[in-house]
């Protein structure tokens, strides 16, 4: 989250304490102008839904081979020959 300091110093004004003010009114005050500053000062996040934080390119490329190997598996006519790549693709898996 990228802040405006300065135009969050400048719109975060502190409420005035009189002799004999609520705190509880003070505090919630207080509390809704702070709000107010940080709306105003810092943009809202965008979030790319598409696309989980942990995702890389090596993960990627580790899926993409994974899932050949489990197509050849899919694929294979030969029971020998299916045992074998089967053996393939759960080592790519590890």
């Amino acid at each position: 989250m990228k802040v405006d300091w300065k135009k969050l110093g400048e719109s975060l004004t502190l409420p005035e304490v009189m002799e004999g003010t609520d705190l509880d009114q003070l505090a919630e005050e207080l509390e809704r102008r702070t709000e107010r500053a940080v709306r105003e000062a810092c943009p809202p996040s965008k979030k790319n839904k598409n696309k989980a934080p942990f995702w890389c390119r090596e993960l990627e490329r580790l899926r993409r081979i994974v899932r050949s190997k489990r197509k050849r598996y899919q694929q294979a006519r030969s029971p020998v020959l299916r045992n074998r790549i089967l053996e393939l693709y759960r080592d790519a898996k590890r």
